[in-house]
């Protein structure tokens, strides 16, 4: 049987299943984490500014390979003045705006946009 590639975090590394045991992989179970100059894996907390360092950082949990990719994640983003974590889940369909005809009117110091809407042309 040809080897599989683990989706593990931190693992990459390819796998036979057979020989798949409950502590084959070495792995973090958490997310990797950049948050200003810092990059650490959210299961360790061990954070650095050097990413080959980030890179290098041992696995913190065992268990079984896996051949499943992840999910897709939300975007997700924190800030340090706040104590919340705002999700921001992506567009399932992208709608452009209506098209229509801008006019500008020149202003002694700037330009005034106005946008018009598109007439339906049913």
């Amino acid at each position: 049987m040809s080897e599989l590639l683990c989706y593990n975090p931190g693992c990459g590394n390819k796998f036979n299943p057979t020989k798949n045991g409950e502590d084959a992989c070495k792995f973090h179970s958490g997310t990797p984490v950049f948050h200003d100059a810092y990059k650490f894996w959210s299961c360790c907390g061990k954070k650095t500014t050097d990413f080959s360092t980030f890179l290098s950082t041992p696995p913190c949990t065992s268990g079984p390979h896996t051949n499943i990719p992840p999910k897709e994640s939300l975007d997700v983003k924190r800030s340090s003045s706040e104590e919340k974590t705002i999700l921001n889940e992506r567009p399932k369909e992208w709608n452009p705006p209506p098209t229509g005809s801008v006019f500008f009117e020149k202003a002694p110091s700037r330009y005034k946009v106005f946008p018009t809407q598109a007439e339906n042309s049913e």
